[in-house]
């Protein structure tokens, strides 16, 4: 049918039995969109390595356990961006930041920066991601990291300053 699912994706780690939970609701109108069969890829980032799970979510809510031997930096579901959804994707910033840094794809990337978005203070990790993206290899996630410098501009301008500077002139798309 046509249509497209809407959905929400939920993390917890459970540290006495070693095992992360991905939650993922499907919450489309169902009067209108059917509830879908979503075969979907998730990375899991852990001591070093990245370790790929082969999942089907075909419940209106679906809990997926994973055993590991630590905390995993990150879980990124849809690992290679293939759905057609709607998303909330319920990360921390902590594992946003590390998404940018260590997942392969732009639209990790580009996540990540939107996500971070422009609610953060300045000298802080989420601060130190949104300048780095400055220089992303991609003109949309530098445009992204534009889009949201508003509270460094304000509050850390000498630096942000001349780095809007440095893109505004030298920047192969700063148009």
């Amino acid at each position: 049918k046509g249509g497209h699912p809407n959905i929400k994706i939920d993390y917890d780690w459970n540290d006495s039995l070693h095992f992360e939970t991905v939650t993922i609701t499907q919450n489309q109108n169902f009067k209108n969109n059917p509830l879908y069969r979503l075969p979907l890829d998730i990375d899991l980032y852990y001591n070093g390595k990245i370790e790929r799970k082969k999942i089907v979510a075909e419940d209106s809510v679906g809990k997926f356990h994973f055993d590991l031997p630590v905390k995993p930096d990150l879980v990124n579901v849809d690992a290679g961006k293939t759905l057609l959804c709607n998303k909330t994707d319920n990360k921390s910033k902590a594992e946003l930041i590390f998404q940018y840094g260590h997942a392969p794809l732009y639209l990790d990337r580009y996540e990540a920066v939107s996500k971070i978005g422009n609610k953060y203070n300045v000298n802080t990790p989420e601060a130190k991601l949104i300048m780095k993206a400055l220089h992303d290899k991609y003109s949309g996630i530098r445009i992204a990291s534009i889009n949201n410098i508003g509270e460094l501009a304000m509050n850390d301008t000498n630096e942000v300053k001349a780095e809007l500077k440095l893109l505004a002139t030298t920047d192969s798309s700063a148009d």
